[in-house]
């Protein structure tokens, strides 16, 4: 099955899902969230049995039977992407609880959150590389005294 296969499958399952589970069982929001979950969880399985098929996916004992010390050899990227895991992940539990907070509310503050959820998350992931790429790039400018292209820099950001 082909990654396209793979989607088309779940959104149809996602599709029927919904149905099933908001209109006939009148599960609502909570029905919309499970018809979710179960059409990803097809997409995935899907994906996994395409990828043994094609005989791209490792064997689970090897997987678990790695070679001694061959963790430590990714402990730098640990150590980077852990505060960013961490922060990714505070992150994405504080937007929970904020949906399961206006999941109770009315469809027209429900709306005004959609709204203004949208607008963050346009201006969070729009800035995000711009700030990294000033922090990566302007203290060596600054450290080697190129005032110059740290200004250069920072008219190309803005």
């Amino acid at each position: 099955i082909t990654p396209l296969r793979s989607v088309l499958w779940s959104g149809a399952a996602n599709i029927v899902g919904d149905a099933i589970f908001c209109h006939f069982m009148r599960g609502g929001l909570a029905g919309a969230a499970l018809a979710t979950s179960i059409s990803q969880c097809l997409g995935a399985f899907l994906q996994l049995m395409s990828a043994r098929e094609k005989g791209i996916l490792p064997n689970i004992t090897s997987i678990l039977h790695l070679p001694r010390g061959v963790l430590t050899y990714f402990n730098p990227l640990f150590v980077y992407a852990g505060p960013l895991a961490a922060i990714s992940l505070t992150r994405a539990y504080g937007f929970t609880l904020m949906t399961k907070k206006i999941s109770s509310l009315s469809p027209t503050k429900i709306g005004a959150y959609q709204v203004l959820f949208q607008l963050f998350a346009f201006f969070a992931f729009f800035g995000e590389p711009l700030s990294q790429t000033a922090q990566t790039t302007l203290p060596r400018l600054l450290d080697a005294g190129d005032a110059k292209g740290a200004w250069k820099v920072m008219g190309n950001l803005g």
